[in-house]
């Protein structure tokens, strides 16, 4: 693990890969992070699994999720795979976690949000500031919000005219 200024991280029960480097003020909690890996300042990592060669950017915020190699997170991401009941009564402060996956060669631009029990195929790319609610298949591009979306092939998106 390669530090810049070990006293500016907090890591608890997590294992950390092989020159994997992790910037300042960051938090990872119950998680594993494979080889390679390039975790930006500012990050909060809590019970997930990333594989080799994942980029996590400054600011963004991971919990329940698994995540495939090679992967690329863009700055100030919500992945978030827990919610809480919801019934008659209210909110309760129960958590109910629902893994999100994220496959090989995925790139998540900025400021996106993630949903619980998302997966993103493989190869994939999801548009800076798209919210994800719901699966997306694998080699497509995800642009917007769950209200105004547009979900293409990615080889269609790229040739167009």
């Amino acid at each position: 693990m390669i530090c810049q200024n070990p006293n500016l991280i907090v890591i608890r029960n997590s294992t950390i890969g092989q020159n994997t480097e992790i910037r300042e003020f960051c938090t990872i909690n119950d998680s594993t992070l494979g080889s390679a890996c390039l975790i930006s300042e500012r990050v909060s990592i809590k019970k997930c699994f990333l594989e080799d060669a994942v980029e996590v950017n400054a600011g963004s915020y991971l919990e329940k999720c698994n995540v495939s190699s090679r992967v690329m997170i863009a700055p100030n991401c919500s992945i978030v795979g827990v919610t809480h009941e919801f019934s008659q009564q209210g909110v309760s402060n129960i958590d109910v976690f629902n893994e999100i996956t994220i496959q090989h060669g995925v790139w998540i631009g900025a400021g996106c949000i993630i949903l619980h029990g998302v997966t993103i195929g493989p190869c994939s790319v999801i548009g800076a500031g798209s919210i994800v609610n719901k699966n997306i298949p694998p080699f497509h591009i995800y642009l917007g919000t769950p209200s105004n979306f547009r979900l293409e092939k990615l080889k269609d998106w790229r040739n167009r005219a």
